[in-house]
């Protein structure tokens, strides 16, 4: 039997080389375009675990302060250094902002200077040196590759350091840490150095301990964030109550669980791709296949009368579909991956952390279309096992049955209506969101996929009309040619139309959230930012500067949240941002909005204490709130409820302390700030003196200059660097980004589109052939070559125009229901717009495409004299 299917198998594609040259190209592309996004996926991993590691180092545990400032280096590191389980310890304290410049190339950058002791630290942050050597002692300094590149340094080079009289001897260049892009440039120098131009002696900033690994860990001591507990989790529980009261111990394990988080996000984008692209090849090889079960009716009734089971032709159908996926396999495997290096030699310097070829990705990939291929095959090869040897022999065509239009209309809505009813059935936002996502995207773009069969058998008589009389063709011929095969022609919509939804979707949610949330948010006129906080007289001279109305002075850290979380608990950090101010100042300068409470009450409960203002969102996706308590981890107190004063709008504090960064070490991620008074923000989380300052300009200042002068004016009174931006510049950055990476995203949508492509490619050509002699028939009454070329170009536009229509109303129901998950999940709303310039264009991006994919075709079908039409069918 083997042996009879394979032969059935291989004479199938050897008697239509070009066709199965077609669907062996989509799949083709499938193939690379899953095995690309399987090895950037596990090169953007890497890089961000080695990135993440490079930031935590490879301590067992180490000491900070609570609320993320300076500790007593004396007293901390004679401590730790005499406790017996502990291996070495290496101190270490970074300042953010320095700008440094170099006289010979006349060439300045900011960098973040680390200070570090040089017989202890290389244990814990091992680097590779470029070129030298690594630092010695005091004065000298080690470039990593973006400080080079800024500085145009070379090794023996000496550096100034602004309004320093300190200066700085490269004594060495190492390669750049992977993922720090975003990052300030580091020089890494001695820990003495760094605390004279920051002007702490005898501060740092953290302490990273090594414990010894025969260290015995205690029966029935917990571990952090679930793990086993390690002989870190040991020290801490024996020392801590031995630590500074500004102390605490923080274990690796936190950072462990932010590269996972990160890593749970890459991997289900990852899977998310996969099955789309996969539903997209699944979609080509049935259109293809079914095409081939048609053209060989008579052949097949042939095999049927001289003694051929149905189970043998069936299983062809079956091989030919895998045969077709693994060759696909077996080209774009190899493709996927050399396109995944070139995209990692373009991004190396991001990526720093090397190539990784991510073997499960790849034979995922790899599997998945193969599987794609045999499911795909399962329908003609039913079709073929149904094939009737006397009704075939006799007939030269059949109509297609209503009834199977109706079955693709039923599948289609129920799932088309899959999102909305996981929203509607399960009230639980995460548990809504793990199923709609891995699972409920697939269904409900293979609902659309059958969906386009019925809206192409239903709008045929519309369109075939309108194009007709477009295309100077008889409305007849053209509305017979696309009705005789409506599920040919509605499948291969359904392939395109998966790249349009995904174009649609990607700009109309991305839109709707920038320009429908973020631009509606009421920032402060500007904020400015200093790395080691402002003084009374920093303070003083900020209120003085003409042009400066108002102001309010706040620091944000980032605090534990323990009753409310915000997004999916396994992947979003549970911290929100703590913003300690002069509230009665701040409510003075902002025109907030108050979604409940007023702002007298609100203020009598702040100055009380253990009270705090938070945004919408947590009335929104959690139903607090005046009166509703959340449970913060404090920094003195341990965990504590804080009563909400009032719910006001958002005033863009989370956009400015992501854009400057702070926090972001730990926090990763802040949802919904808080705001709470200065003396809460002593008492719980020892805030000291604020970093930010909101600003109110003058309407006829000049802000761009004013903000010039500022920073220029408070640099030398700051021991850090001094950052001051408008937030239409902020806006204005954030939406530039925005929309790049909008644009990135889109690129998958066209590849998408261009996958599919080939399916309408392979769709004309096998109308081409099994028509042939009636196109014959055509030219030989004196129809016109250019007839026949309109006649495939208005079958492509009917086919391209239902892929518009349902992939535009796919894309806009994706839309709504991330809608629905960010209101649910995060509490953010906005209004919905679709926004029809990005619909028109990926329309025409669509019309060209298919029209493109089947010009070929229509070419070499006018250059056929009419004997060679009417000939072929003898």
């Amino acid at each position: 039997m083997i042996k009879s299917v394979w032969h059935l198998a291989t004479n199938n594609l050897a008697g239509r080389p070009g066709r199965t040259a077609l669907l062996a190209v989509a799949v083709t592309l499938a193939t690379t375009l899953s095995v690309l996004v399987a090895v950037s996926v596990g090169t953007l991993q890497h890089s961000y675990s080695e990135s993440m590691g490079a930031t935590a180092g490879t301590g067992d545990v180490h000491i900070r302060h609570r609320s993320y400032q300076r500790i007593d280096a004396r007293q901390v590191m004679s401590m730790v250094r005499n406790w017996p389980d502990v291996e070495y310890a290496a101190a270490r304290y970074e300042h953010r902002g320095q700008n440094l410049e170099l006289p010979r190339s006349k060439k300045n950058v900011i960098v973040t200077l680390h200070g570090v002791e040089p017989e202890h630290d290389r244990k814990f942050f091992p680097v590779t040196l470029l070129e030298g050597r690594y630092i010695e002692k005091d004065g000298e300094a080690v470039l990593d590759g973006r400080a080079q590149q800024a500085l145009d340094a070379k090794v023996g080079d000496v550096l100034d350091v602004e309004w320093q009289e300190t200066k700085l001897t490269v004594v060495g260049i190492v390669e750049q840490p992977p993922m720090t892009v975003l990052q300030l440039p580091g020089v890494t120098t001695t820990l003495g150095t760094v605390q004279e131009i920051a002007g702490y002696p005898n501060k740092i900033r953290k302490v990273e301990i090594r414990v010894k690994q025969d260290t015995p860990i205690p029966p029935g001591l917990p571990g952090l964030a679930g793990e086993k507990p390690t002989v870190g989790d040991a020290l801490m529980a024996a020392h801590q109550h031995e630590l500074p009261e500004d102390a605490v111990f923080e274990a690796p394990a936190n950072v462990r669980a932010g590269i996972n988080r990160g890593v749970k996000w890459t991997n289900l984008i990852g899977q998310i791709i996969t099955v789309l692209v996969c539903l997209a090849t699944a979609f080509i090889i049935v259109t293809g296949l079914t095409t081939a079960v048609t053209e060989r009716t008579r052949e097949l009734a042939i095999m049927r009368c001289i003694g051929t089971g149905k189970l043998h032709i069936g299983a062809a159908q079956v091989v030919t579909g895998g045969f077709i996926a693994a060759l696909g396999a077996l080209f774009g495997t190899p493709l996927g991956i050399g396109l995944g290096y070139l995209l990692y030699l373009k991004n190396h310097e991001v990526l720093s952390a090397g190539f990784i070829l991510n073997v499960p990705g790849i034979l995922n990939a790899i599997l998945a279309t193969i599987l794609a291929g045999l499911v795909g095959a399962l329908y003609p090869a039913v079709m073929a096992t149904r094939v009737q040897p006397l009704e075939a022999l006799a007939a030269r065509a059949r109509q297609p049955r209503t009834a199977g239009i109706i079955i693709c209309l039923v599948l289609g809505l129920l799932g088309a209506l899959f999102e909305p009813a996981v929203l509607y059935f399960f009230d639980d936002a995460e548990q809504a969101f793990w199923i709609y996502l891995p699972y409920g995207l697939g269904v409900t773009f293979f609902g659309y996929c059958l969906l386009c069969v019925p809206v192409l058998y239903y709008l045929a008589p519309l369109l075939t009309s309108a194009i007709a009389k477009v295309l100077r063709l008889p409305r007849v011929l053209l509305h017979e040619s696309v009705m005789a095969t409506p599920f040919r022609h509605g499948l291969t919509a359904g392939a395109l139309m998966m790249g349009l939804a995904m174009l649609v979707a990607i700009w109309t949610e991305g839109g709707n959230v920038l320009y429908g949330w973020f631009n509606t948010i009421k920032m402060p006129d500007a904020f400015l930012k200093t790395t080691d906080g402002l003084t009374p007289d920093m303070l003083k001279v900020i209120r003085e500067t003409p042009g400066v109305t108002a102001t309010c002075a706040i620091r944000a850290i980032p605090v534990q949240t323990r009753s409310v979380t915000f997004g999916i608990a396994t992947i979003t950090p549970p911290y929100t941002l703590f913003a300690a101010s002069d509230v009665a100042e701040f409510l003075e300068m902002t025109d907030i909005e108050w979604i409940e409470g007023d702002k007298t009450t609100a203020l009598k409960k702040l100055e009380q204490g253990k009270a705090v203002l938070v945004g919408r969102e947590y009335y929104i996706a959690r139903g607090m709130g005046v009166g509703a308590k959340v449970k913060l981890k404090t920094f003195t107190q341990g965990d504590q409820d804080f009563e909400i004063a009032g719910v006001v709008g958002a005033v863009g504090l989370d956009v400015a302390v992501s854009y400057y960064g702070i926090g972001g070490e730990y926090a990763e991620a802040s949802v919904s700030t808080v705001f709470g008074t200065r003396a809460d923000g002593a008492t719980y989380f020892n805030i000291e003196n604020p970093d930010l300052v909101l600003l109110t300009i003058d309407k006829d200042a000049d802000e761009i200059a004013l903000l010039d002068n500022l920073t220029k004016t408070l640099a030398p009174m700051a021991r850090g660097v001094v950052q001051a931006d408008s937030s239409r510049t902020i806006k204005r950055k954030i939406n530039a980004l925005s929309v790049r990476l909008m644009t990135v995203a889109s690129s998958l949508a066209l590849a998408t589109l261009l996958i599919a492509s080939f399916g309408v490619a392979n769709l004309i050509v096998a109308e081409i052939y099994a028509r042939r002699f009636e196109y014959g028939v055509i030219r030989a009454i004196g129809g016109q070559k250019g007839m026949l070329g309109r006649l495939i170009a208005g079958q492509t536009l009917v086919i391209a125009i239902v892929a518009c229509i349902t992939g535009t109303a796919l894309g806009a129901q994706i839309a709504l229901v991330a809608k629905e998950f960010h209101r649910r999940l995060v509490g953010i709303t906005y209004d919905s717009a679709l926004p029809w310039g990005v619909v028109a264009w990926g329309a025409l991006i669509v019309i060209v495409m298919a029209l493109g994919a089947a010009a070929p075709a229509m070419w070499r079908l006018m250059r056929k004299q009419p004997t060679t039409l009417l000939a072929a069918d003898a």
